[in-house]
């Protein structure tokens, strides 16, 4: 797991992140990216859907 520490110089600052935000961030996801990972289940989802409600 990476360091959750930043370091600037001589100084070094320590934070907490939660797992979630963590995977996020180092995947460089935001909620766009987090959607199309589904891509496949949603297209499946939408062939599903009768005619008369699209």
């Amino acid at each position: 797991m990476p360091a959750q520490t930043i370091r600037a110089g001589e100084h070094c600052f320590s934070f907490q992140m939660d797992d979630f935000r963590r995977h996020c961030l180092l995947e460089g996801l935001d909620s766009i990216g987090l959607t199309l990972q589904h891509d496949a289940e949603i297209s499946r989802f939408e062939q599903r859907i009768p005619d008369f409600l699209s």
